[in-house]
């Protein structure tokens, strides 16, 4: 998907919001009408085209694509030239859950907490929220699934051999409801070392950490999920930063399928170019 139009969300005109728009290779600037939880009413005088579209909000604070919905332009009577509405197939928050709160008490009038049960799903801070449960169309890309034992193969191919490789990269991970920051010291094809001045998550918890990869398309989410099976305060560690260390349980490509095994080819390349 493509077309880019800028914007935010916030205490704003209850009735106005820009709008990042992405269709394919196209993008434009525009605003947001008014909307609900079914479709939404948009105005720019960019070159829309008749396909599915990418709305993005927020983008000058959450980054491009952290929080956007996805949806079909369709004609609205009663609209002007350079007016048309979008029929909402789903919304995906890449940054957390507060942002999609936002969203949809601000822009869209609706309480998450009005949506039936099954419309809501998340991994971590990924959360998607799905409009039309009936229309398979409608439905956002179903993510990868990788096993324990199908991330060793990846690791250990993407990784030409090599015993552990050190992506030394930005992450997100979870401790409840909150997301924190951190970054990753290094990998192996069962455990991801992390350091980080956010909050510790405790000994045995699941954690998801999720990495924001480059690809054509722009950044695209995957997931390395695992179990906390050691950490160490930021007192007993050099530098002042807190450690943990994840046994890796499964991962997940979930904007792009095959993100995450490119991701490690390019750290493999990394290790070989530097031996």
């Amino acid at each position: 998907m493509g077309l880019v139009c800028h914007g935010r969300i916030g205490a704003m005109d209850a009735l106005i919001r820009d709008v990042v728009i992405r269709a394919g290779q196209h993008c434009t600037v525009g605003r947001m009408v008014r909307g609900s939880v079914r479709g939404a009413l948009l105005e720019s005088d960019g070159d829309i085209p008749d396909t599915t579209l990418s709305i993005s909000f927020q983008e000058s604070t959450l980054g491009p694509r952290s929080l956007e919905g996805v949806g079909k332009k369709m004609a609205v009577p009663g609209a002007t030239e350079l007016q048309w509405g979008v029929k909402w197939h789903y919304f995906i928050s890449r940054g957390g859950l507060a942002p999609l709160k936002e969203l949809f008490l601000n822009g869209l009038e609706t309480a998450l907490g009005d949506l039936a049960e099954e419309q809501v799903s998340h991994m971590g801070s990924y959360w998607v929220i799905r409009c039309d449960l009936d229309d398979p169309e409608a439905s956002p890309l179903e993510p990868l699934v990788h096993s324990a034992e199908a991330f060793t193969h990846l690791f250990t191919e993407g990784g030409r051999g090599a015993g552990t490789l050190y992506p030394k990269c930005s992450v997100g991970y979870s401790v409840g409801m909150i997301t924190h920051a951190g970054r990753v010291l290094r990998m192996t094809s069962n455990g991801v070392v992390v350091n980080t001045n956010g909050v510790m998550p405790p000994l045995g918890s699941l954690v998801c950490l999720q990495f924001k990869l480059s690809s054509p398309q722009g950044e695209q989410i995957s997931i390395i999920r695992g179990t906390v099976r050691h950490r160490t305060a930021k007192e007993e560690q050099r530098g002042g930063m807190c450690v943990f260390e994840l046994r890796i349980r499964d991962a997940y490509d979930m904007d792009e399928h095959g993100a995450l095994e490119s991701f490690l080819k390019e750290l493999g390349d990394r290790v070989a170019s530097e031996s």
